[in-house]
């Protein structure tokens, strides 16, 4: 059963799963008793156990009863816990984040493995037609600073203009982690409104910050920009700053592409590596 496991979650990567018992996979589990399994094994079965069928349900949309499901979002075990939570996130109509929304939230430590676990399952419910949840009060609840970037990131890919306007707020944050995460996510989401507020606040931000909102601009890609980035690179104190300038020009349109090779020509012996940097495939990246 095991092994049926794992086949059937290989196979729900490539099947669509939104109608869980109109699909083959869910007769399939039935015709080979692995839904009888599942329910035997999560009842009596050993918890670590338990861990990995929870995971294995979710991925394949598995319909569980409720008395099941009910059991187990309360284990004491953590990892149960989660798992089932994120499963029940997934199946229940009615209130779906009511986990995520409770103050406990704040004390629930969030690994890397549960932040993609729940970017996942926020793409699949939005691919599916449901709304995801409200993020904006997850934000104001959340003290963790790792949690507040995450859900940041979480507005910018499936929050709605509202919610990405709310991170404007964090441009001023004393937190700079945070600040910086504010700036990273109009790139992500290419939010042309944040355009003139960021270049508004470019000058007061460290070079680090400088540097995250030039990335967003030309994620962004408005095309009226390109001024802009050969200022920045002549009037830069950091050469990091400098080439991310130069890496905008290049990347950003036709007109970025010409003042960058002007730039080139006139620029002195100690700048050429840096435009050499930017034209090298290898080293051009914006992490650098």
């Amino acid at each position: 059963m095991r092994l049926w496991s794992e086949v059937l979650v290989e196979l729900s990567l490539y099947t669509n799963v939104q109608n869980p018992n109109l699909t083959n996979i869910q007769r399939v589990m039935k015709l080979i008793g692995f839904t009888d399994y599942v329910e035997r094994q999560l009842i009596l079965g050993k918890r670590k156990d338990k861990v990995a069928l929870m995971q294995a349900v979710r991925l394949t949309n598995m319909q569980l009863p409720d008395s099941i499901v009910a059991s187990l979002v309360n284990d004491k075990d953590i990892r149960l816990r989660k798992a089932t939570r994120l499963y029940y996130m997934c199946t229940n109509k009615e209130e779906p984040y009511m986990f995520l929304e409770e103050s406990s939230i704040q004390n629930t430590a969030f690994s890397i493995w549960d932040k993609m676990e729940l970017h996942e399952i926020f793409r699949k419910i939005r691919e599916g037609g449901r709304p995801v949840p409200l993020f904006v009060p997850l934000l104001q609840k959340t003290e963790a600073t790792s949690k507040v970037v995450f859900f940041m990131h979480e507005i910018a890919y499936w929050g709605t203009d509202q919610e990405v306007k709310y991170l404007f707020s964090y441009f001023d944050s004393p937190n700079f982690l945070c600040r910086n995460a504010a700036f990273a996510c109009m790139g992500i989401r290419r939010f042309d409104e944040a355009e003139e507020v960021m270049l508004g606040l470019f000058y007061k931000q460290t070079e680090i910050l400088r540097r995250s909102i030039l990335n967003a601009l030309l994620a962004i890609g408005s095309g009226i920009r390109v001024h802009f980035f050969a200022d920045v690179y002549e009037n830069s104190v950091s050469n990091y700053t400098k080439r991310t300038a130069l890496r905008c020009l290049w990347l950003y349109n036709d007109e970025g592409r010409n003042i960058f090779l002007r730039l080139k020509v006139k620029a002195s012996s100690e700048n050429q590596i840096l435009f050499e940097h930017v034209e090298n495939p290898i080293i051009n990246n914006e992490s650098l």
